[in-house]
């Protein structure tokens, strides 16, 4: 590696079984493939729900194409086959055209590749457009940043490491190595929350009116421009709130932990409450949506189109599940493999929603739940709103919450109420700069 990258990883130690290093062609194709096929999946899925009138009107007509060739051989030869011989299925494909179906597809599929490995022939520039670099953790890529290279700046367009290696000294490694030799100005955006980290390295917030032109037609929040050359921060400042010795923040790395850490967290009760609101929200989204679905099944029955009722069915079940899934965040606080504290989130573009914070009673409880918070609040989008009993809203205002009015809560947290409850909000500014 060059020796800048050497002195980087010196300034910012990094645990052992941690490199980070250039992406090679072969990276490049995992990352893509880490990316493509589940678009893949779910476009076949789509396109296999769109296309069940389509194999339904086909198998309709194979059976009426069939019967019409069974009627004439019974009225040439006075017999009738029970089963189709190879010859039948040909003539019912010849019939239906389906032949020349699939010649099509497969044809524009063959185009369509052409014409982008011709693109790609024409224009190789394009490739040294992006430069990534990438994080390895015992051979395996565990977080990747790229850079756009455009005609008067560049642009650091994506940083990411796995959550299961966060609060390692990761995000800074990459940060340092792929903007230490990028040409100036170099633009970023980020959350608010990020600022002081990016501020380390010689970032300066932008305004609006100095921004190009790209950047003010999305009128993106919270740009960041690098100026002159990189700063190395000297040594990684510890947080305002350490975690304690032998403690570490992950993330569920599969369905399996998360129902090991639910087992191990259903005796209490704070847990089990939020569980139930959490299913109660679930039901009231889900109930009038059935509803609807149902009204909506009956008319179109009645026009004599049900699988059209079949496809809108399918797609308004599975939409919410998805979108909930998609913002929704686990973490954990554990010590030698064994859970202490939980937290559920909900992250939106503007807004998080906190549906638990839960820690063992012990006495480094203020300081476990002082220390999660504020490591999580750097990752998702402030103000923070939770809605929680009268005696847990003590734990939380130590913690930083103030109580707002029920009618300034989003509007998920205002479709089901409880009495007693009482409405908070987090907007505290992280004015630490920890390590990422």
């Amino acid at each position: 590696m060059l020796n800048s990258q050497n002195n980087s990883q010196n300034n910012h130690p990094l645990p052992p079984g941690y490199s980070i290093r250039l992406a090679t062609d072969e990276d490049i194709r995992k990352l893509n493939n880490n990316i493509n096929i589940p678009i893949l999946i779910g476009t076949f899925l789509g396109c296999l729900v769109i296309s069940i009138p389509i194999i339904q009107i086909v198998i309709q007509q194979s059976l009426q194409n069939w019967e019409n060739m069974q009627r004439a051989i019974l009225y040439e030869t006075g017999t009738r086959r029970n089963t189709p011989t190879i010859e039948d299925l040909y003539q019912i494909i010849i019939n239906l055209g389906i032949d020349k179906f699939f010649l099509g597809i497969t044809t524009s599929l063959a185009i369509g590749r052409g014409i982008y490995l011709l693109l790609q022939s024409l224009f190789p520039q394009s490739k040294h457009k992006f430069q990534r670099w990438v994080a390895e953790y015992k051979g395996k890529i565990i977080g990747q940043a790229i850079l756009e290279r455009k005609r008067s700046y560049t642009l650091l367009i994506y940083i990411c490491v796995n959550s299961s290696h966060w609060w390692q000294g990761i995000g800074s490694c990459l940060v340092w190595n792929s903007i230490k030799d990028a040409k100036k100005p170099l633009y970023l955006t980020c959350r608010p929350g990020l600022k002081p980290f990016y501020q380390r390295f010689g970032f300066v917030s932008v305004p609006n009116f100095e921004q190009p032109v790209e950047f003010r037609r999305y009128n993106l929040g919270c740009v960041m421009v690098l100026l002159n050359k990189a700063i190395l921060p000297l040594e990684r400042r510890q947080s305002q709130y350490p975690l304690p010795a032998n403690h570490s923040i992950t993330s569920f790395d599969n369905i399996w932990m998360r129902w090991q850490v639910y087992k191990q967290l259903w005796s209490s009760q704070v847990f089990k409450q939020w569980r139930f609101y959490i299913l109660n929200f679930i039901a009231v989204i889900y109930i009038p949506l059935i509803l609807i679905l149902v009204a909506i099944w009956n008319i179109l029955i009645t026009w004599d189109i049900s699988w059209l009722a079949g496809i809108i069915s399918i797609i308004a079940l599975l939409t919410p599940i998805f979108t909930i899934f998609i913002y929704w965040q686990e973490w954990r606080v554990e010590i030698n493999n064994n859970t202490v504290a939980y937290a559920h989130l909900s992250c939106r573009l503007k807004y998080s929603i906190l549906y638990c914070l839960y820690a063992e009673n012990s006495p480094l409880l203020q300081q476990i739940s002082q220390a999660f918070l504020e490591r999580l609040s750097r990752r998702i989008q402030l103000p923070i709103y939770l809605v929680c009993s009268r005696q847990e809203a003590k734990l939380y205002t130590q913690l930083g919450f103030f109580p707002i009015s029920q009618q300034l809560l989003p509007f998920e947290l205002q479709i089901i109420r409880f009495q007693h409850y009482v409405a908070l909000k987090y907007t505290a500014p992280i004015n630490t700069q920890t390590e990422q």
